[in-house]
C-alpha cells in the first residue's frame, strides 16, 4: 500500500505569513522511524511536508484510482504551519481531496486544542475534570477558585505559557504574558496537589488503553510537567514509572476514564489522556492530545516501550493479529505503526463504482461508531 507521512517542520513554504506561528516540530529522526516501520511492513512509503504543495505531491504518489482500487493512505503526523486550529489544517485537505488518513479529524483535533470546550464536554459526559475560568483580558475576575492555581493558554498545546501560581499577583503576571505572547484567553484551573499520570490510547469502538505512566517529577521544581521539562531547558530530569504505581483498581479507573474521554471528543486511531490524582486518590482528566509525539521521549512511545513491561501491552496487539516484544523499543513502536495503517486500510473502501472512477471516501471510523 502506498503510505505518505505527513509533517511540518519548516514554515516558509505557504503563499503568506500569517496568525499565530507553529511552534511545535517533529524531529528527522523520528520521522525517519515511522518510515522504517511502515517499509518493515511492506508498505511503499514517502515523507512529505504539509505546506502549499502538499495536494501536488500526494497526487504524483497516490493518483486518482479506478474503480475497484484502493486509494493509498496518509500517516499524518502535522501540527500545522500558522493561524488557527493548526492540527485540524492537513486532515481537512485530506478530506477534501479524498486521501484516508490515519490519527484523528478536524473536528475532534480542534475539539482537543480548545481546552475549555474539551472541558465542558467531559463534564456534559460525567467525566471528571479540575474547575476552571477563563480570563477574556488579564485583569478580569476569578472567583470560586482558590490559590494555587494552574494558568495556561485556552487553545496551545506542549505546556506552552502553562505555570502554577499562587497569589493574585503571580496570576496577573502570568495572564498578561499568555495575552502578550499567545494573544488568546487564558484558562486558569484549579490546581489539583498530586502526581501526574498519562494513558496512551491505540484502536477504535473501543480503543485500547495502555497501562498508565506516572511522570515523576522528584524535588526540583514544580510538579507539573513545563514546556521547559519537555525541551530539556528546565535543568531537571523528569522520570517515568510504567505501570504507574497507583495500584490495579486506580490504573483500571485511569484506562477507563481515558477511554471515555477518548469517545467522548470523537478522536481516532490513537491520543494520549493527561490526568492528575491527589491525595484521596481521585482523578481528574487534564487535556485529551489527540495528536501524541511519537519521539523518543513521548508518551506513549519509546519510553513506554522501554519502560513498561506488561501483559496488557502484548495481549493488545495479539488480538489485532501482531506479536510484539514490549521490552523491545523498535519492535513495540513498529506494532503501533503498523497496527493503526492496518486497521484504517480495513476503514478504506474501494472506489465508488458509481463515480466514474472516483475513491471511496475516507471513513473516519467503524460503521457501528458512525451509525451511533
Amino acid at each position: 500500500m502506498k503510505v505518505a507521512v505527513v509533517y511540518n517542520r519548516g514554515t516558509g513554504n505557504v503563499i503568506n505569513l500569517f496568525g499565530m506561528p507553529n511552534r511545535e516540530t517533529i524531529a528527522l529522526k523520528t520521522i525517519g522511524r515511522i518510515v522504517s516501520a511502515l517499509k518493515t511492513g511492506g508498505h511503499q512509503v514517502v515523507a512529505i511536508e504539509g505546506d502549499k504543495d502538499l495536494v501536488a505531491r500526494l497526487e504524483q504518489f497516490m493518483p486518482r484510482v479506478v474503480k475497484g482500487e484502493r486509494p493509498g493512505l496518509a500517516f499524518n503526523v502535522s501540527y500545522g504551519v500558522q493561524g488557527q486550529a493548526r492540527y485540524t489544517h492537513v486532515p481537512s485537505i485530506l478530506e477534501m481531496v479524498g486521501i484516508p488518513y490515519v490519527a484523528s479529524g478536524p473536528l475532534a483535533h480542534s475539539l482537543c486544542l480548545d481546552k475549555v470546550v474539551t472541558k465542558m464536554i467531559l463534564r456534559q459526559h460525567g467525566l471528571p475534570t479540575p474547575d476552571f475560568a477563563v480570563l477574556h483580558t488579564p485583569d478580569a475576575e476569578v472567583s470560586e477558585l482558590t490559590y494555587p492555581l494552574i494558568v495556561k493558554p485556552k487553545n496551545e498545546s506542549v505546556s506552552f505559557g502553562l505555570r502554577i501560581v499562587h497569589d493574585e499577583a503571580e496570576l496577573r503576571a502570568a495572564a498578561r504574558v499568555i495575552f502578550d505572547e499567545f494573544r488568546q484567553p487564558v484558562l486558569v484551573e484549579q490546581y489539583i496537589e498530586g502526581r501526574e499520570v498519562n494513558v496512551g490510547l491505540l484502536g477504535n469502538d473501543p480503543p485500547d488503553a495502555f497501562p498508565p505512566v506516572e511522570l515523576v517529577f522528584g524535588e526540583q521544581g514544580p510538579a507539573i510537567y513545563t514546556y521547559e521539562d519537555k525541551t530539556g531547558k528546565s535543568g531537571r530530569s523528569i522520570s517515568h514509572a510504567c505501570p504507574a504505581p497507583i495500584g490495579d483498581a486506580l490504573g483500571a479507573e485511569a484506562q477507563e476514564l481515558a477511554r471515555r474521554a477518548f469517545t467522548a471528543v470523537g478522536c481516532c486511531d490513537c491520543a494520549r489522556v493527561d490526568m492528575r490524582l491527589d491525595a484521596q486518590g481521585r482523578l481528574y482528566i487534564l487535556e485529551i492530545n489527540s495528536l501524541p509525539s511519537l519521539g523518543e521521549d513521548s508518551l506513549p512511545g519509546h519510553r513506554l516501550a522501554s519502560n513498561c513491561a506488561s501483559d496488557d501491552l502484548p495481549a493488545a496487539f495479539e488480538k489485532r493479529g501482531f506479536t510484539v516484544d514490549v521490552r523491545e523499543p523498535f519492535s513495540f513502536y513498529l506494532g503501533c505503526v503498523q497496527l493503526v495503517v492496518r486497521d484504517r486500510k480495513e476503514l478504506v473502501g474501494v472506489a465508488d463504482p458509481r463515480r466514474d472512477g472516483a475513491a471511496g471516501g475516507p471513513r473516519r471510523r467503524p460503521a457501528a461508531a458512525a451509525a451511533s
